[in-house]
């Protein structure tokens, strides 16, 4: 294995900084508070913290040099999250912004621009890392469709299923699911009939901590989160989830494969009363 040079070295430091400890805990106070219900709360960060974010995000010899410093709107923004932490209100405003935040350079998002073009697919220009993530995707194709594939799938490896990451999206709409990765990996963008590369207008995959993941696959399975308790969850009831949820989308496929006919009558004939209850209904109606 080839040894990283100190610029590669500066920018995995940055990662595990921002991306292991800084972010996890901002992450873990929304979710405790319930900010991200609506509650109110506040979150500052230790002397210790403070002094290591300033080291990474503010000197321009350690940050990614794609770290918009030179922007002082930026680096103000930055001073001021590092010295007076957040509340209920930064949060809502960073949703409200957060397309607008240098959050790629923060190593905490992946977009197109990561990707690359061939006649057949969509590639990474390099591996993603593992982790726990939230896919967005929005489509405008030539021709309206309520249910657009898109499949987002790791690159083949010998020795090892690629896992593959359905999502069905309506035109126009910004879809979304959660995404897990065991391991680095290249990714791929099958392209489909129904679109092409250019019909993509946003397409984000942003990197979610793991109590934040378990947030939101516990939440679309209608189950209550509690950090104190879910933060507990080993790896194999962790899998059990999230089979479970990736089986959602598995039988949206099954879904789209069964006519229209047959599901209309498999629909009318629950609903349609027996010859039995249709008599009752019948005589109750003459009675009244």
């Amino acid at each position: 294995m080839p040894l990283k040079n100190s610029s590669e070295k500066k920018a995995t430091k940055f990662k595990e900084i921002i991306t292991g400890y800084a972010t996890p805990k901002v992450i873990d106070w929304v979710l405790k508070n319930k900010v991200d219900q609506g509650a109110t709360s506040s979150f500052n960060w230790s002397d210790k913290d403070k002094q290591l974010l300033k080291s990474i995000l503010l000197d321009p010899k350690v940050a990614p040099a794609d770290l918009p410093l030179s922007d002082l709107k930026y680096k103000k923004f930055f001073q001021s999250v590092i010295d007076n932490g957040f509340n209920a209100d930064d949060v809502r405003l960073f949703h409200r912004y957060k397309n607008k935040l240098p959050l790629r350079a923060l190593g905490l998002v992946y977009d197109l621009s990561d990707f690359s073009v061939d006649p057949e697919e969509i590639v990474s220009n390099s591996k993603i890392d593992a982790g726990f993530y939230m896919l967005e995707v929005m489509i405008s194709p030539k021709s309206y469709s309520s249910r657009l594939p898109f499949i987002l799938s790791e690159a083949p490896r010998k020795g090892k299923d690629a896992a593959s990451f359905l999502l069905y999206a309506q035109a126009e709409k910004v879809a979304k699911r959660l995404v897990k990765l065991d391991d680095d990996a290249s990714l791929v963008i099958k392209l489909d009939t129904s679109w092409n590369p250019k019909d993509i207008k946003h397409f984000k995959l942003a990197k979610l901590t793991r109590n934040f993941f378990l947030s939101r696959l516990y939440k679309k399975q209608g189950i209550d989160f509690h950090l104190q308790s879910k933060a507990e969850v080993n790896n194999a009831q962790l899998l059990k989830s999230w089979k479970q949820y990736d089986q959602i989308f598995t039988r949206q496929i099954n879904r789209q494969h069964v006519s229209y006919d047959v599901a209309i009558a498999n629909e009318e004939k629950k609903a349609t009363p027996s010859a039995v209850d249709q008599m009752r209904n019948l005589i109750r109606s003459l009675l009244k």
